[in-house]
């Protein structure tokens, strides 16, 4: 699932038919396929929209406890 949502991402949805394929032989279904899609196009929507409106992050967001580590 991940290396077919990064592509997806990368190709900005011009994956391709090889990409597909290799999603469904893994035992994913052509409903995945467009469940991938969605959420990442939720996800852009939400980040375009963050970035335009400047919304603040949540208090949360800022505890070094939640930051990312290598």
């Amino acid at each position: 699932m991940r290396l077919f949502t990064e592509t997806v991402v990368r190709e900005r949805g011009f994956a391709g038919d090889a990409a597909a394929d290799a999603f469904l032989a893994a035992g994913f279904t052509k409903a995945q396929v467009l469940e991938v899609v969605t959420i990442i196009a939720v996800k852009t929507i939400s980040n375009y929209t963050n970035h335009l409106t400047h919304t603040p992050k949540e208090g949360f967001m800022s505890d070094p406890a939640l930051a990312w580590t290598a």
